[in-house]
């Protein structure tokens, strides 16, 4: 940044991490709520097991959508808008949901799943602003510990949902679903407020420099590249993996004895599997590579899926889903390197956006799928299906080669960072 010393760059630089770090206890917290509570909602509203799958489908497909514009908009104005607008649109998504279940509108509780989805793939590209402030020998440990930060709010988010729920219940609410979505609009605005106190704009503090006058590349220039085309396959496998295990193991716990308090702590369990490990993964993707990082991803998700497909019994599905949340973040971590390493500052939102959407529409396409296989095969079967998926991505990462963290060589040659 021209014109500011190192130690203030230094400053400017920890105080965005930290306000962003806070903005993502409020995004997971909103992530955990509607995690615990969207099924127990729809289903109440519906009266129909299969509705859960389609309001997560809805909320994929939506964040599919918000990821690509966010990016853009993140490239085109800076990173705080796109943030900012984000968190806002949780927000109201909190007040339709609030509105749905109060007035039982299934179809508005629908919309609210899809307008949360939209806001919360803006909030996401958070990561964008801390790998444009890292370089990228910290950038793993740095986007780690942001999701780690998550991990307050993913596992505080359905408890403190919870206990909304049973204070709502215990005053005598009629609809005592729907006091925990005006926490989850609350929790949002909290982190709008966050975004709003940064200054000045994390891409001006870019660790690779500004935007020049080059034009930025075609992203399927980028993703033309064999690690890129690889970890954005292995995220989007991990997150539909992950998506769909979470839909589907709480509401079956549930239709076997456990209370809503219970499947809120899984829900937890699972959420702190996402969040609480980051930093370790980021350690490990800065130190032994990226490859590592998603190589992991794809065996812990794979060992989660075994485990929660073994009993309906609250311990293992619990310890299933565990696993499958710490096989997201190894995935997570090391694809959102892998494609910040090869991407300019002035094009990262955009390619992170595109990985999203990548995840998005097959965490929607798995959930749907699992629905479908469930109703005609059983649990078993979307436990198959699951591991086969898993083989993909552990495939493409047995022929690369990472002589070092985010340098790789491939028959083309030795991919680097693009000049900016």
């Amino acid at each position: 940044m021209a014109g500011v010393a190192g130690a203030d760059v230094t400053r400017l630089v920890r105080r965005a991490t930290l306000l962003l770090a806070g903005a993502q206890v409020a995004l997971w917290a909103v992530g955990g709520a509607f995690a615990a509570f969207g099924p127990l909602s729809i289903q109440s509203l519906s009266g129909r097991e299969g509705s859960a799958p389609l309001l997560f489908s809805l909320y994929s497909l939506a964040a599919a959508a918000g990821a690509v514009l966010a990016g853009r908009l993140m490239d085109r104005l800076g990173r705080r808008p796109g943030l900012l607008g984000g968190y806002v649109l949780m927000a109201a998504a909190g007040l339709l949901a609030f509105v749905a279940v109060r007035g039982g509108r299934p179809g508005l509780m629908f919309a609210s799943g899809a307008v949360l989805g939209m806001g919360a793939a803006a909030a996401l590209l958070g990561r964008a602003a801390v790998a444009d402030m890292y370089a990228p020998e910290r950038r793993g440990r740095a986007v780690g510990l942001l999701v780690g930060a998550g991990t307050v709010g993913a596992v505080g988010g359905p408890l403190l949902a919870g206990a909304v729920h049973a204070l709502a219940e215990r005053l005598g609410m009629a609809r005592p679903l729907a006091a925990p979505w005006l926490l989850l609009a609350g929790l949002a605005l909290i982190g709008a407020g966050l975004v709003a106190a940064i200054r000045p704009d994390p891409r001006e503090l870019a660790a690779d420099g500004p935007r020049s006058g080059e034009p930025s590349r075609r992203l399927s220039e980028l993703f033309r590249l064999r690690p890129a085309a690889t970890a954005v396959v292995s995220i989007g496998v991990a997150h539909a993996v992950m998506v769909t295990f979470m839909a589907q193991l709480p509401p079956t716990i549930h239709q076997h004895g456990a209370g809503e308090l219970t499947v809120s702590a899984v829900v937890s369990i699972h959420l702190a599997g996402m969040f609480a490990f980051s930093p370790v993964f980021g350690a490990v993707i800065d130190r032994w590579g990226r490859r590592m990082g998603l190589f992991l991803g794809a065996v812990l998700s794979a060992s989660g899926v075994a485990l929660g497909m073994a009993s309906t019994a609250t311990v293992p599905v619990g310890a299933g889903l565990l696993l499958i949340g710490m096989g997201w973040s190894a995935a997570y971590l090391g694809s959102t390197a892998v494609i910040s390493d090869l991407a300019a500052p002035h094009e990262r939102a955009r390619a992170l956006g595109v990985t999203d959407l990548v995840a998005a529409l097959s965490a929607g396409g798995g959930t749907l799928g699992g629905a479908l296989l469930i109703g005609s095969a059983g649990l078993g079967a979307l436990g198959v299906a699951g591991l086969a998926l898993l083989a993909l991505p552990i495939a493409l990462l047995v022929p690369l080669r990472e002589p070092a963290p985010g340098r790789w060589v491939t028959e083309a040659g030795r991919t680097a960072n693009p000049p900016v």
